[in-house]
């Protein structure tokens, strides 16, 4: 209560849980509704889409929709990551894009979920695809790169390809 009572902004992210296949969950009620009751104002909301080029979970992703066993996570593997990115050891995983949606209220009389899918569909609206997603649908449905690219485009999808 007291970061809205001194007018201080606070970034949170309302994925809940996150999909393995990247599609979009339904975002989570509880933070926005604890929230609405604890500002006693109205609230600003402001979604950001990041759009990555590449994960670091990639190539183990694209072997499971092989059909290969996804490796098990381990805290040695996940601390060595952390280290080698402390001292840039880390492959540049291309770019990230950020792209701001349309300022939404929140004040006591906001439906949630009306609120929230309205979010959710901008959010989706403003991913952006990539030059390697591009291709790996190509690959996937077997056409060229170039007029997978190409029909994106025209059908006016936010890429940068």
């Amino acid at each position: 209560g007291r970061v809205f009572r001194n007018g201080r902004p606070l970034e949170v992210f309302l994925e809940g849980l996150r999909s393995r296949g990247r599609r979009q969950m339904r975002l989570r009620t509880g933070l926005l509704r604890a929230l609405r009751d604890v500002a006693q104002r109205s609230v600003a909301l402001v979604p950001v889409a990041l759009s990555y080029e590449l994960l670091p979970e990639d190539e183990s992703f694209y072997n499971e929709l092989k059909g290969l066993p996804r490796p098990p996570l381990t805290t040695s593997g996940f601390v060595s990551w952390v280290i080698r990115g402390f001292v840039g050891e880390l492959p540049c995983y291309g770019d990230v894009r950020l792209r701001l949606g349309g300022v939404r209220v929140l004040d006591a009389a906001s439906d949630l979920r009306s609120l929230l899918s309205e979010v959710q569909n901008e959010l989706v609206e403003l991913t952006s695809l990539t030059s390697l997603h591009l291709r790996a649908l190509a690959e996937i449905l077997d056409l060229p790169p170039a007029a997978v690219i190409e029909a994106a485009r025209q059908a006016g999808l936010p890429s940068h390809a």
